[in-house]
C-alpha cells in the first residue's frame, strides 16, 4: 500500500462512515454515532494525554498544537481548548471538509489536506505540542517511520509529541491459533476489497527500539514509553512520549 492507496482508502471511509472510522466501536458502525458524544471523548483523552505530559514537561507552553491524523475534528477540537492555535492535518480529503464543518472554535483551528509523505507545509520546531493516536498504526512502516521523523521535526524545545503505535499481535495464543487468525484475516480483507469494493484498514507494528532510533537520529529524547490499549484487543501497543 503506498500513500496514494491509503489516501484513496480513507477519504471512502470518510465518505462512508467518518466517526466510525476513527471510533471503531461495534455499537456505533452504519452512522450511529452521536457528534455530541463522540467529541466528548475527544476531551477526554485530550485531558488525560495533557495530565500525562505535564509528568515530564510541567511546563509545556500552550501556543500551538497539532493533530496529526486529526479525521473529522475529535481531538484537534479538544486541543482548541487548551492550546492558542490548532492545526489538524489528514490525508482524507473528505475527512478535513466535515472537519471544517463540525469546527467551533474558527480561526484558532485550521485543518489541512496533505498528500505529501512529509510535513513541509510546516517549518522546523512549529509546535508546541504535537499528538497522534489511531493513526500511524495504520500506515505502511516506511511510510509511519517518515512521519515521525517529522513530527520530531516540527517539536519545539520545551514542547511535547506523544503518538501511539503498535508492536505486534498479540501471542498469548497458541501458535495454530495465531497463523488461524492471520489466515481468517486475509481472507476478509481479500473479500472486503476484492468482491465487496469495500475499504479496509490495514494495521501495521513497528518495535520499540525501532522508535526510539527514530527519535534519537531526530534529536529528540525519548522520555517514556507505557503500554497502550488503543489498537484494540489483538495489537500489543504502545505510547511514545518524546520531548526536544
Amino acid at each position: 500500500m503506498n500513500l496514494r492507496q491509503l489516501s484513496r482508502t480513507w477519504d471512502e471511509l470518510g465518505q462512508r462512515d467518518p466517526l466510525w472510522a476513527i471510533l471503531s466501536h461495534d455499537d456505533k458502525r452504519d452512522n450511529r454515532w452521536d457528534l455530541h458524544e463522540f467529541l466528548q471523548t475527544g476531551r477526554t483523552e485530550i485531558e488525560e494525554a495533557l495530565a500525562y505530559v505535564a509528568r515530564f514537561q510541567p511546563d509545556l507552553p500552550r501556543r500551538n498544537a497539532l493533530d496529526f491524523g486529526c479525521g473529522v475534528g475529535r481531538l484537534s477540537q479538544a486541543l482548541a481548548e487548551h492550546f492558542e492555535k490548532v492545526d489538524g492535518i489528514d490525508i482524507a480529503e473528505s475527512m478535513i471538509c466535515q472537519a471544517r464543518t463540525i469546527n467551533r472554535h474558527g480561526a484558532a483551528c485550521s485543518y489541512h489536506h496533505n498528500t505529501a509523505p512529509d510535513l513541509r507545509m510546516f517549518p522546523a520546531q512549529s509546535f508546541d505540542f504535537l499528538y497522534s493516536n489511531l493513526t500511524l498504526q495504520h500506515m505502511p512502516p516506511e511510510l509511519g517511520h517518515s512521519y515521525i521523523r517529522e513530527l520530531c521535526r516540527l517539536l519545539r524545545t520545551g514542547g511535547a509529541l506523544i503518538f501511539e503505535i503498535p508492536i505486534r499481535p498479540r501471542r498469548d495464543r497458541s501458535r495454530l491459533g495465531v497463523l488461524l487468525s492471520k489466515v481468517i484475516r486475509s481472507a476478509q480483507l481479500l473479500w472486503l476489497r476484492s468482491v465487496r469494493g469495500q475499504p479496509v484498514m490495514d494495521m501495521f507494528g513497528t518495535p520499540p527500539e525501532r522508535v526510539r532510533k527514530l527519535v534519537v537520529e531526530s534529536s529528540c529524547q525519548l522520555v517514556d514509553i507505557s503500554e497502550s490499549g488503543s489498537a484494540g484487543p489483538d495489537w500489543v501497543c504502545q505510547r511514545y512520549c518524546v520531548v526536544r
